[in-house]
């Protein structure tokens, strides 16, 4: 539970920031924490889309270094959808 709560600080952390950058309106992000950390990307996944859909930047983009990462990514988005 620690570790998630880490994994969604950092999320959150960055996307905190929109209230003290003038002129900023995108922030983009890879994710964070499944290369050399090995984080399940599932998980990272659920946790990034939970944690960006907060965002109040006018553009919020995630870019990924592998199709698989984009799958899972996608997957998380449609699941967080359902959600709502």
């Amino acid at each position: 539970m620690r570790k998630k709560k880490s994994l969604a600080q950092a999320y959150n952390s960055a996307l905190d920031m929109y209230e003290s950058l003038q002129g900023v309106n995108s922030i983009a992000f890879m994710s964070i924490g499944t290369g050399v950390y090995r984080w399940p990307l599932t998980e990272a996944s659920k946790i990034a889309i939970h944690c960006m859909a907060r965002s109040k930047f006018s553009k919020t983009i995630m870019y990924f270094s592998d199709q698989r990462t984009k799958d899972a990514y996608e997957n998380a988005r449609k699941i967080e959808e359902q959600l709502a």
